[in-house]
């Protein structure tokens, strides 16, 4: 099915129709790839960041932190913002702020690895957005990223379609 066409300019560039099919995901600045099969046709998509482009993002640490610090991290945050209510009944495969932080830092490889499975193991999963905001905070506080680089990294996350 034809979606669009595109030109190739005299510098070799290619422009991208200006509405871009509903649910494509390109936008400004997206990254494309570009896919040839064998007979030599080629399919355009967005390119996906894997969980090694985050980590670049997050750049390397000197930070490593227990289970139990980030545990405490995530209680502070939530006594620092939260009363501690929580809603019961519904029983979902759910990625918590521990899991989030593994995948995102792969600060240490045994627990990045088991977080890993679990997603594998439990697609798709729910992050709530308590979680993510427990990820901003462990990130901003206990990592050092300041507030864009922590955007970048948050966003680049939903991109990859985690």
């Amino acid at each position: 099915m034809l979606v669009a066409t595109s030109k190739v300019t005299n510098q070799g560039q290619i422009s991208v129709p200006g509405r871009s099919p509903k649910g494509s995901r390109i936008r400004a600045g997206t990254e494309l790839i570009w896919d040839r099969n064998e007979n030599g046709d080629y399919t355009v998509r967005p390119k996906r960041l894997t969980l090694a482009d985050l980590h670049r993002m997050v750049g390397p640490s000197t930070v490593r932190l227990t289970d139990q610090e980030l545990q405490k991290a995530r209680r502070e945050f939530l006594a620092s913002r939260m009363n501690a209510s929580t809603q019961k009944g519904v029983r979902v495969a759910a990625i918590d702020t521990n899991v989030l932080v593994r995948l995102v830092t792969k600060d240490d490889e045994f627990q990045y690895k088991k977080a890993q499975a679990f997603v594998e193991r439990h697609q798709p999963v729910l992050v709530t957005q308590l979680s993510v905001l427990e990820l901003v905070w462990v990130l901003m506080s206990r990592y050092s990223l300041d507030k864009e680089r922590t955007c970048k990294v948050v966003q680049a996350y939903w991109r990859r379609g985690s």
